[in-house]
């Protein structure tokens, strides 16, 4: 076979099959470690590939069966990474025993993006940029009069804490439901305030009646006399 060698070099093996004259780079590549590189002499773990192009490995059924990938450890620490040249971690998906966690560089703090389990989904950034329970804490929050609220809801045309939703453009779920969960506790405040204005028309409205109902007993009584 032209052009292509298989041979053991210096504790390695290397089996190249090119219509080029040089080889560079061996097709596949076992160094004295067990490494096995895949388009590259200088693989950085068990397996490593290296080539152009988007399908670095591709897994396909032959029988149209499903098609697994297997971590199998006793370790939580089963992820896939994403990292730059310069092999800085940027993003990464770890699968734990109960959940999937969703990180960035770390899996700490903000970097924890995300997190999927039986308990549901957790978002574990920044969830609310208003003050969320603050709204109850006169201190914290000093809550807008109704009128001055809808006023604003009505120019700008969307709720103030929650921002404009646009058709056709992504949503950022964490800003909003911290939005929508303060003009939530917000709008319990104004139910709240009307309806001890509701309570105070209405024992308004009460005594009128007494007075009226007063006032047609004297007129009764005036006219029999």
């Amino acid at each position: 076979m032209s052009n292509s060698r298989v041979g053991l070099f210096a504790a390695a093996l290397a089996l190249t099959a090119s219509a080029a004259s040089s080889y560079a780079q061996d097709a596949l590549f076992i160094n004295s470690d067990g490494n096995v590189g895949i388009g590259t002499n200088s693989p950085e773990g068990q397996l490593h590939t290296y080539g152009s192009g988007v399908q670095l490995s591709y897994f396909e059924s032959g029988d149209g069966g499903p098609v697994q990938v297997r971590f199998r450890t006793d370790s939580e620490n089963r992820r896939f990474l994403a990292v730059n040249n310069a092999n800085q971690v940027k993003s990464q998906l770890i699968f734990l025993d109960d959940r999937i966690n969703f990180a960035g560089q770390t899996v700490r703090g903000e970097d924890l993006w995300l997190s999927v389990g039986p308990d549901g989904i957790l978002s574990q950034g920044p969830t609310c940029g208003s003050p969320c329970d603050g709204v109850f804490d006169p201190e914290v929050f000093e809550v807008p009069i109704i009128e001055a609220h809808a006023a604003q809801m009505w120019t700008q045309k969307y709720l103030p804490a929650i921002g404009p939703t646009t058709p056709d453009e992504p949503i950022n779920m964490t800003e909003k439901i911290g939005g929508i969960i303060h003009e939530l506790e917000v709008a319990h405040i104004y139910i709240e305030q009307l309806h001890e204005r509701l309570k105070a028309q209405q024992a308004l409205i009460a005594a009128q009646s007494e007075r009226f109902q007063a006032m047609e007993a004297r007129l009764r009584a005036l006219e029999e006399q």
